[in-house]
């Protein structure tokens, strides 16, 4: 029986692990185009987003590209998942800030970097 539910343990590790590797990291021009977007938002902001994301929506669904989504339908999806997942609202805003920054078109990162 203990080996059965470690197998289960791991193979819900391995799929986690799986769906967290095709969720972009935040690189430093995110970090300069969220700064600009929300001022005061750091690096560190934009990890804990992404890590909070991970953590509270898969366990339900599958994970989503932050561009597979408009910054006005993530702003719907988070609004209503926040109330369905029970996510503090200040961890709902973090991983609001690091899906619309993610989503960002490499364009509008460099247009962002080049007015700092």
């Amino acid at each position: 029986m203990k080996s059965i539910v470690a197998v289960g343990f791991i193979l819900s590790l391995s799929i986690l692990a799986a769906c967290a590797g095709s969720i972009p990291v935040p690189a430093e021009h995110h970090d300069r185009w969220a700064a600009l977007a929300w001022p005061g938002t750091t690096h560190a902001d934009l990890i804990e987003g992404r890590r909070l994301y991970i953590e509270n929506c898969s366990g339900c669904h599958g994970l989503k590209s932050p561009m597979d989504y408009t910054e006005n339908q993530w702003k719907e999806n988070v609004s209503e998942m926040r109330q369905r997942a029970k996510i503090k609202e200040a961890d709902s805003q973090l991983i609001l800030k690091y899906l619309i920054t993610a989503a960002q078109k490499s364009d509008r990162l460099d247009t962002a970097a080049m007015t700092n």
